[in-house]
């Protein structure tokens, strides 16, 4: 049985263990996400790292509703999470999910601000460089969110001393009671509460760090050294720990370490973990952000709006719009005020949804996910957010994911290429090759009206000639 059938059956089931005459509490927008990747090379995992993505998602965008039991007070959500590891091609090449029910006493409570929930997934991965996407369903209301992870880098394992991978987490505690929280979030004996991003409130006070060190010269009542440093915004160096001796249990070792954050100020921290054992050293670099209260409080209201359109900037939302509007539109557009571009772009979607059927209309959730990805993929180096601009971003922002990617690296003095297929509509087909060896690949060729023709590339393509002189 496939894996989509599984959770359609597993969606299926949790549907009928609740009361569907309950109409949920949160029912418009998209639910946000918050995640993050860290990689754990361990020895012991032989040719593979463990790369877990621990993510958390607001409490007060989930739809509740009460048990069917009638001597359960509480009300609940069912929630499915899965992680997408995408390959350098773009497809996916991994995934794994997760399904957790959230509980809570009452309405009220369901809807209580600044309660988080969070869990986290794991994966497999052999040595690359991936990204990742971390979605997140509402089993109730089939709302659901995302969170897109860059240039994760699995390096093969190492055969000397090795800091691992890293965690930033509010909690970090050795006893607990493992029937009553999510198990998950265990590691090496600790039950971390993580935070994705890296970034604090200015109220906390005390934050923990986790890492892994790999590769200890172990015998009996031996030990390494350990210190951490942090430079603030300023370039102001503090030893947090200095020629700290740690004894050693194993070739491995779990590190927590609390930080204690009480008056920071706001602003961007570096720190630098540096291991010492016998004559061999490593060290490794850990951001973490504070942040104020009040941005806190914007975030969070800016991520509470019922339409994710709302939270982009008014350039991306021209950007977003570009390929969708004619030349006297856009002409009109960029004589405007920013208010009353607003205004036009707001009318603008409005209108197309309306004019069009359901069968022609691409929504603009997914306008605004194929914006996303082509900044992403097919930014250039040094202009971030431009791939919409690019040959490609403009192709993918009019028609979409391709059916088939065909990509050729470099043959002789022949460039690199890619050959899109959209065999979905009636074998539309573009040819993009990186001339100038710059990753910018440009549009050579293709079978649709208006754009570039060339007659030597079509022969090519209907022989299968690729590998030319």
């Amino acid at each position: 049985m496939s894996k989509s059938v599984l959770i359609f059956l597993l969606l299926v089931l949790v549907s009928a263990t609740f009361c569907v005459s309950v109409q949920s509490i949160s029912s418009k927008g998209s639910i946000t996400v918050s995640a993050g990747a860290a990689v754990f090379n361990n020895p012991a995992y032989d040719s593979v790292a463990v790369v877990e993505f621990p993510f958390s998602i607001s409490r007060n965008q989930l739809g509740f509703l009460p048990s069917k039991t009638a001597e359960d007070s509480n009300i609940y959500a069912a929630v499915l999470a899965q992680v997408n590891l995408i390959g350098t091609e773009g497809f996916t090449v991994d995934s794994a999910n997760t399904f957790f029910i959230v509980s809570a006493r009452d309405s009220a409570d369901a809807s209580a601000a600044d309660i988080k929930v969070f869990d986290k997934l794991s994966l497999a991965v052999k040595p690359g460089i991936y990204s990742a996407r971390v979605t997140i369903v509402d089993v109730s209301s089939g709302r659901k969110g995302s969170y897109f992870l860059d240039k994760i880098i699995v390096e093969p394992p190492r055969g000397k001393l090795d800091i691992g991978g890293h965690y930033w987490a509010y909690t970090a505690t050795l006893s607990f009671d493992s029937s009553k929280i999510n198990t998950r979030l265990i590691k090496s004996g600790y039950y971390l509460l993580p935070n994705p991003l890296s970034i604090f409130s200015s109220r906390d006070t005390l934050i923990f760090l986790y890492t892994e060190i790999y590769n200890l010269t172990y015998f009996e009542n031996s030990a390494f050294e350990l210190s951490l440093k942090v430079k603030d915004k300023f370039g102001v160096v503090t030893n947090l720990i200095q020629s700290k001796r740690r004894t050693k249990s194993g070739r491995t070792a779990a590190i927590v370490e609390a930080v204690k954050i009480k008056s920071w100020p706001t602003g961007l921290y570096e720190f630098t973990l540096t291991a010492s054992d016998s004559d061999q050293i490593d060290s490794a670099f850990f951001l973490m952000r504070i942040i104020s209260t009040e941005e806190v409080r914007f975030a969070l209201k800016k991520s509470f709006r019922n339409d994710q359109f709302d939270t982009l900037s008014l350039t991306d939302r021209i950007n977003l719009a570009t390929y969708e509007l004619g030349k006297k539109q856009l002409s009109t557009l960029r004589q405007l005020t920013d208010q009353g571009k607003e205004e036009f772009l707001r009318q603008f979607w409005i209108e197309r949804k309306s004019q069009l059927s359901n069968s022609e209309l691409e929504s603009q959730a997914e306008i605004l996910n194929r914006y996303v990805f082509v900044n992403e993929r097919f930014s250039l180096p040094g202009l971030p957010n431009s791939g919409w601009k690019t040959d490609r971003g403009r192709i993918y922002m009019k028609f979409g994911r391709w059916d088939e990617l065909d990509e050729h690296q470099s043959l002789g003095d022949n460039e690199p290429f890619q050959i899109w297929y959209y065999h979905r509509l009636n074998g539309k087909l573009f040819v993009f090759q990186d001339k100038r060896g710059d990753k910018e690949y440009n549009l050579v060729h293709s079978n649709v009206s208006g754009e570039r023709y060339d007659p030597a590339w079509e022969n090519r393509i209907k022989q299968g000639l690729f590998e030319f002189d």
